[in-house]
């Protein structure tokens, strides 16, 4: 993830921001389990590099990202 950069790591804001302009937020699943990503930063800031400093995305964008694209893909309802 961040190498030498520091949270809120703008050059993972960037990649996240070609992925989503190349194939969309209804493709793009959010994950803290990326290799070395808790090696260079906590689980919260993972969360938050979508959550709160991806200032591209709507809210409804966040929305499948964080959590509605998984739902989706792994068959689940919002209950479970």
């Amino acid at each position: 993830m961040g190498g030498e950069e520091e949270y809120p790591f703008p050059r993972a804001q960037e990649i996240v921001r070609v992925a989503f302009e190349t194939i969309g937020p209804r493709k793009l699943i959010w994950g803290s389990d990326f290799p070395t990503a808790l090696d260079v930063c906590t689980y919260r800031q993972t969360l938050n590099l979508i959550a709160r400093q991806c200032d591209f995305l709507s809210e409804e964008d966040k929305a499948w990202i964080l959590g509605k694209n998984a739902r989706d893909a792994y068959k689940l309802n919002e209950t479970q």
